[in-house]
């Protein structure tokens, strides 16, 4: 074909890949684009019956697979740009696709819980793996029998080729993993939902090592490269931080970016906005090389003095969070304010002087629950990881985590009036109850139904409302 300019393509732009350092595709609903990133033109483009879906690419086999909306995969020579075999799925299509290092297999997932193999040789389905539970929405393999994923189910997997079910699994605690990528250089893969915050993990354990809050809007990529990890969101900030989830640079960009891709040998990223415009960025020396396709200034004009936030706003905008506040608790003596919700970080602000005091970050999941103690040294948190932790706020301490057995996911805690009982319950049904200072486990009280608020009448009687609207109140033995 002729080449062609890139700002003559019209429509939304859905993904973009790397082939190598100068070649790169990007692909809409039915064109699939080959870009030259030295002339800046586009030298060839593909054009599907259907709308894509998904797109993945091996330069070692020299092919291209695109799966498309009539649940069927399309393989195709990456050199003549020619169909060399389509693949249907009778009953449910193709989410996405990941060939490994060596190229000569292609792992799939379908919207029926399954992941196909297919080696590419041949094109012949090689194996079907099953062991999870909702739509997958990354594949990446780490090496040639390796493979990672995850999805709605909110577990990251690992999975090898020659095993029929996951080799380990770890909850993320992130509702569902929407974006997720790996770094073998790093030893950690790093997934996202539909939230603010991503998670970093260890490649081999999968255990969590840390919980990053990176925007202030949800993320809509998240990329590995060169022992960095890249994450971008609604909010226009395209962000670098380390593998230890320490903050690296930030910097605002003109529009919305839509997705990232990583070229390892060169240290590149390219940056796909929501306007059409693609950025392509040098890590080691930190710098824009080029904007393709640019329709607006790189970086926003600073506000004039006419323009700049109020007191009230910039009151608001110390006190906002950007995901849902499920509880907040006052100081007994002092003018602090603790407030924690979906993004599990506590935040304990001062309140006077309307900035945070503390961030206290442990809980792996959602956070329901906080309380001060009465004589004030102490704060308690609960949540959605069945954990109880006491913290040392002032030192951003955890004093203790309390988790006996499985509590399941606990909604209320309260401290007793004299500060001598620590009491939480949640979905199991059961008020808990802990003895202070020693914390020894006391006993438990069973109720009927989920537990949502507790409330202290008096250091030996409590009430609790449950989901049918039933409030009670128990005597403590």
């Amino acid at each position: 074909m002729e080449k062609t300019n890139f700002s003559l393509i019209k429509e939304n732009l859905a993904g973009l890949l790397f082939l190598s350092v100068e070649r790169m595709i990007c692909w809409g609903r039915n064109q699939i684009y080959f870009w030259n990133l030295e002339s800046e033109v586009i030298e060839d483009k593909i054009a599907v019956p259907e709308r894509v879906i998904s797109v993945a690419a091996s330069e070692q086999k020299n092919l291209l697979a695109c799966s498309t909306e009539d649940n069927s995969i399309l393989f195709f020579d990456l050199i003549q740009k020619k169909l060399l075999i389509k693949i249907s799925e009778p009953e449910a299509a193709f989410l996405t696709m990941s060939f490994n290092p060596a190229g000569n297999i292609l792992a799939a997932a379908t919207t029926s819980d399954l992941i196909k193999i297919f080696q590419t040789d041949t094109f012949q389905p090689l194996k079907i793996l099953s062991g999870y539970t909702g739509y997958i929405q990354e594949i990446l393999f780490s090496n040639n029998q390796t493979f990672f994923s995850g999805g709605w189910d909110d577990r990251l997997y690992c999975w090898q080729i020659s095993a029929a079910k996951p080799l380990k699994s770890e909850k993320a605690y992130l509702g569902q993993i929407r974006l997720l990528n790996i770094s073998p250089k790093m030893k950690v893969i790093v997934a996202a939902g539909n939230d603010y915050r991503f998670i970093i993990n260890d490649l081999n354990s999968l255990t969590l090592k840390t919980v990053v809050r990176a925007h202030t809007a949800p993320l809509h990529a998240l990329k590995t490269c060169q022992e960095r990890i890249f994450s971008a969101g609604e909010d226009k900030m395209l962000k670098c931080w380390s593998a230890q989830g320490d903050l690296l640079f930030s910097s605002e960009r003109f529009a919305l970016i839509k997705k990232i891709s990583a070229h390892e040998q060169s240290g590149k990223i390219a940056i796909l906005f929501a306007d059409n415009a693609i950025e392509i960025f040098n890590i080691s020396e930190c710098k824009t090389e080029k904007i393709l396709n640019k329709k607006e200034i790189l970086f926003p004009v600073q506000k004039t003095e006419e323009q700049k936030e109020s007191p009230a706003e910039q009151l608001l905008k110390s006190f906002n969070y950007a995901r849902t506040v499920w509880t907040i608790a006052f100081h007994p003596q002092k003018q602090l304010l603790a407030a924690a919700g979906a993004d599990t970080i506590i935040r304990i602000w001062n309140v006077s002087g309307q900035k945070i005091f503390r961030e206290l970050i442990a809980h792996k999941g959602a956070v329901f629950a906080l309380d001060f103690h009465p004589a004030g040294k102490m704060l308690a948190s609960c949540g959605e990881d069945s954990r109880i932790i006491v913290w040392d706020f002032e030192k951003g301490l955890v004093v203790k985590t309390l988790a006996e057995e499985n509590l399941g996911a606990l909604f209320a805690l309260r401290f007793s009036p004299a500060g001598n009982l620590l009491a939480a319950a949640g979905d199991k049904g059961f008020i808990y109850f802990w003895k202070l200072p020693s914390f020894e486990y006391l006993k438990k009280i069973e109720t009927a139904g989920k537990i949502f608020c507790l409330q202290f009448l008096q250091e030996k009687e409590i009430a609790s409302s449950d989901e049918q609207g039933v409030i009670k109140v128990f005597k403590i033995e």
